[in-house]
């Protein structure tokens, strides 16, 4: 099933997640398990800082908080690439990859998923 990036939470971004960088995780049911050297642990970047830090850090995803009342408390940015303008006078602009959500982690993984696979990813029936 497609499920929007800026939508995903939980064990669906998690999975996303796993997805963009390549991390191999098992899932049983909805938990998600990353096999280490010393034996299994719960695959969690969007709650857990010691996964998804080393992210944020590699990745130079932006974070800053967003002082609208109406939107989301926490926003991520990532830039992707540069394009030409068609006045080459003017110079290239940046692209960003964002994500926004309720915390800092979600935000920010959500920003890396988008910048790695798009807006829209078709995720595991099981998994929702």
């Amino acid at each position: 099933m497609k499920v929007r990036v800026s939508e995903a939470e939980r064990q669906v971004l998690d999975w996303m997640v796993a997805e963009a960088s390549g991390t191999p995780v098992y899932r049983s049911g909805k938990t998600l398990t990353r096999m280490d050297v010393d034996g299994g642990i719960y695959w969690q970047p969007s709650t857990d800082w010691s996964q998804g830090g080393p992210i944020i850090e590699r990745e130079k995803i932006r974070l800053d908080t967003n002082d609208h009342p109406d939107l989301w408390p926490w926003v991520a940015n990532k830039l992707i690439r540069w394009e030409k303008r068609e006045d080459e006078e003017m110079g290239d602009w940046p692209v960003y990859a964002e994500g926004v959500g309720d915390t800092p982690l979600i935000a920010a993984m959500r920003c890396y998923v988008a910048s790695k696979l798009g807006d829209e990813i078709d995720v595991p029936e099981e998994l929702k």
